[in-house]
């Protein structure tokens, strides 16, 4: 009797939906958590490419972390943008003092 072929999920694939989607998470809470959406977004590029050329299963966890790590980085540098644009030159102010 013939057992059925297990299909083989690309680790790479896992671990770029857990970098993507637990950098995303905790970029609020602290800022340099945001590599994990880059780790993410590699991880899922290489596993991408890795699927492709050996017919793994885990294509859409891979493109799921991709998109998750591109979208939290964009929000990430549109966040900063705007804490820059707003809260920097606030702090800016004090330090100029007149002269007389």
């Amino acid at each position: 009797m013939q057992q059925p072929q297990q299909h083989r999920t690309n680790p790479l694939a896992v671990v770029a939906i857990c970098c993507a989607g637990g950098g995303f998470l905790l970029q609020w809470v602290l800022p340099f958590f945001g590599l994990g959406m880059v780790a993410g977004v590699v991880c899922g590029h290489i596993a991408l490419s890795q699927i492709s050329r050996t017919g793994e299963q885990g294509r859409g966890l891979a493109l799921t972390g991709v998109i998750i790590g591109y979208v939290g980085i964009g929000i990430g540098l549109l966040w900063t943008l705007l804490w820059l644009l707003i809260f920097a030159p606030l702090f800016g102010y004090g330090l100029h003092y007149p002269s007389y």
